[in-house]
């Protein structure tokens, strides 16, 4: 009996046993990855549980002398250079190809997590990102070789732009801006201020831009006649266009006042009315008195006795007797008695009358 008890006894622990091995045997099975060190690359994890949380603010000294730099063309080793470990170095590099192979902005540099606040302020001064465009760099870029000669900027193509050493992107964005000028560069300036073009690129291509070549030549010269038998043909001030206008004013600000003057007007009914212009100089007015004329035929004229308030309104000479005008209308009497013949202005007010 006793020895019944202890072969039941036995067979337990041994069933026991091999139980217990079974269950180890599928632990092991189930969660071999565990087992396995380094067999999980490092970026195949994502950016957010990359292991360098323990090493973010572990940034060494940046030098004193930092210069501006494009974070799009560091590499690991430069990053290292700006205080970076080189984990963090990997991080980085991983998260700008992320983003597509470059930061279009300071503030995705800013979000990458391993940059902490304090470190980011430190190199915000001397990144150079644009918000706006942002022209990717590929590693393999070749060199090209371009032979530069005197082009006028105006008529240049995309093909012409990148025929000078410019991007198919920089290509457009030049186009892009002489629009936004009205269609045309009217100075050198103007091209230096197109943030596409460097400094340096600025300095290659100076030698070599004519603007506006003609439209100059044809201003020399009538500035140069003094004969009475020479014969100067003048323009229509209230049909010239801010290009035929630069070459004898050459200030942006002035000459949009002019147009803007003219629009208030309705047009010019005297070249005299250039003098009204605020800002405008005595050697420019003389200028435009000089080579311009006035066609009466294209001021936009105005009914005292059936135009709205609102057009009296804005109007620079009726502005200031509408109410005058309203109340002579209302009363039967006819508007143009109550303008004052003792006004400066009377003589033009009463051109702008049908």
């Amino acid at each position: 009996m006793v020895n019944l008890r202890l072969k039941m006894i036995r067979e337990q622990r041994l069933g026991v046993c091999i139980l217990l091995g079974f269950i180890l045997f599928a632990e092991v099975i189930l969660h071999k990855d565990i087992f396995k060190e380094g067999e999980i690359e490092f970026q195949e994890l994502p950016l957010e549980w990359q292991n360098v949380q323990s090493d973010k603010n572990n940034y060494e000294p940046v030098q004193s002398n930092l210069k501006p730099f494009n974070p799009n063309s560091l590499s690991k080793e430069q990053w290292l250079q700006l205080g970076f470990t080189e984990r963090q170095a990997e991080v980085i590099l991983k998260y700008k190809k992320k983003l597509g192979g470059s930061f279009t902005s300071k503030l995705q540099l800013k979000e990458c997590f391993i940059i902490t606040e304090r470190k980011y302020k430190e190199l915000e001064p001397f990144l150079l990102i644009d918000a706006h465009y942002a022209f990717k760099q590929t590693e393999d870029k070749k060199t090209i070789n371009y032979k530069i000669k005197k082009f006028d900027p105006n008529i240049l193509k995309s093909d012409d732009w990148i025929s000078m050493g410019f991007t198919e992107k920089q290509a457009e964005v030049i186009l892009k801006y002489k629009k936004t000028l009205g269609g045309n560069f009217v100075s050198k300036e103007q091209l230096k201020k197109c943030y596409v073009i460097s400094e340096n690129k600025y300095k290659e291509l100076y030698p070599y831009i004519v603007i506006n070549e003609t439209v100059n030549r044809k201003v020399e010269h009538l500035a140069d006649v003094t004969s009475p038998r020479h014969e100067i043909i003048k323009k229509d001030l209230n049909s010239t266009t801010y290009k035929e206008l630069w070459p004898l004013v050459k200030d942006a600000y002035i000459i949009n006042r002019i147009l803007k003057f003219r629009e208030a007007l309705g047009g010019f009914v005297s070249v005299d009315q250039i003098n009204e212009v605020y800002g405008i100089s005595k050697e420019v007015s003389e200028k435009l008195v000089t080579y311009y004329k006035i066609d009466i035929s294209k001021v936009e004229k105005i009914d005292l006795k059936l135009c709205t308030e609102e057009k009296l309104k804005k109007h620079v000479y009726f502005r200031k007797y509408k109410d005058v005008i309203v109340k002579a209308r209302s009363e039967g009497k006819d508007p143009v008695t109550v303008l004052k013949q003792t006004d400066p202005a009377y003589e033009l007010m009463i051109k702008y009358i049908k």
